[in-house]
């Protein structure tokens, strides 16, 4: 039994995937000139790199450490990140992998 809201040793921490994949969704929507997704994912991408504490998922199916009520980012953008953490959608989709880089 684990202690309310200690994570497991054994639970994934998200922030930094959440941030390669939020990147590199930034990228995608820059090639494809798609500036309302810029803003969404680029929301997405500040509100994630302010989180300081790790972002897990629950064996309840909840996620720790992420205010999936916050109103500071775009509902579509939470949607994809709870989809991301959920295992629903890959880090980096297929047809993306050039878009993956480790920068800004």
């Amino acid at each position: 039994c684990h202690e309310m809201g200690k994570r497991p040793k054994d639970a994934k921490v998200w922030n930094d995937d959440l941030l390669r994949a939020l990147t590199c969704r930034v990228w995608h929507a820059r090639d494809e000139q798609k500036q309302v997704l810029i803003t969404t994912y680029e929301k997405a991408l500040k509100f994630i790199k302010e989180i300081s504490k790790d972002i897990w998922l629950k064996a309840d199916g909840n996620i720790a450490n992420l205010p999936v009520s916050s109103s500071r980012i775009p509902s579509t953008a939470m949607q994809k990140i709870i989809a991301i953490v959920k295992g629903d959608e890959q880090i980096i989709p297929d047809g993306m992998e050039e878009f993956d880089k480790d920068c800004e």
